[in-house]
């Protein structure tokens, strides 16, 4: 359930990233923080939903992982590789900041959040 949590703060966080645009020429300290806490997020829930998935089933018999368990392996890399890309584009933009790229990266923040909730849900129903 925290994957679910973090992936609805990302989401929001991503969401302040597309607003980002609007911000004064001298915030740019502000806009900083919220690509870094976007990018810790993004790696954070990817990292976490890839370790989830590599686990063990609680209703499966013989240690078998959710990997094998669900039929979710395209919705899950695509969400894991979609939010470390977000993550690694973060902190590249927090280093160099252009706003113009703000609101494509906040759109793709709030796709990988979407995308890592799915996955879970996906690697979680019975």
């Amino acid at each position: 359930m925290i994957l679910a949590l973090v992936a609805l703060i990302l989401a929001a966080v991503s969401g302040g990233v597309v607003l980002g645009v609007g911000l004064p020429q001298n915030e740019v300290g502000l806009a900083r923080i919220a690509l870094g806490t976007q990018a810790l997020l993004a790696a954070g829930a990817s990292v976490y939903l890839a370790l989830y998935v590599a686990g063990e089933d609680d209703y499966r018999a013989n240690g078998t992982t959710r990997w094998e368990a669900y039929d979710a392996k395209g919705l899950t890399l695509t969400a894991v590789a979609l939010g470390l890309a977000v993550a690694v584009l973060a902190v590249a933009l927090a280093a160099w900041p252009r706003r113009r790229f703000f609101p494509a990266l906040g759109l793709a923040g709030i796709v990988a959040a979407v995308l890592i909730f799915l996955a879970f849900v996906a690697n979680t129903l019975n």
